[in-house]
């Protein structure tokens, strides 16, 4: 990965007033970080991803598999699994406004995602 290169790109993307400059960044950020298997800094993105937009439930269930499957870290498990947890009780409200559950809900996958994050 040529991180010098990145900057300057970055550079170039800002002094030309690119529209959502930053998002184009973090989200390249994330996926080096993926493919790299920095899991430490993936999550320090995903975190800032999450709190800034309205995530789709694939998105969540992706980087839970990405998670499940690669990072042994154990605190970094527990964080994935508390935003995959937070949206499952998101999802089970709206469900309750509805009065049913939706049959494209990632409910029931994010629900078991985060004991397979806790338990393995």
């Amino acid at each position: 990965f040529d991180e010098v290169g990145f900057k300057e790109y970055t550079k170039r993307m800002k002094k030309a007033k690119v529209e959502n400059w930053r998002t184009i960044v973090r989200d390249a950020r994330m996926h080096i970080a993926e493919k790299l298997r920095d899991w430490k800094t993936f999550i320090a993105l995903a975190e800032v991803k999450w709190n800034e937009e309205k995530l789709a439930d694939v998105e969540l269930y992706r980087w839970g598999n990405l998670i499940y499957e690669h990072c042994q870290n154990e605190d970094l498990r527990y964080q994935m699994a508390q935003w995959l947890a937070e949206r499952v009780i998101e999802l089970e409200r709206q469900e309750r406004i509805r009065g049913m559950s939706t049959i494209t809900s990632y409910r029931g996958f994010l629900e078991k995602l985060v004991n397979d994050l806790l338990n393995k």
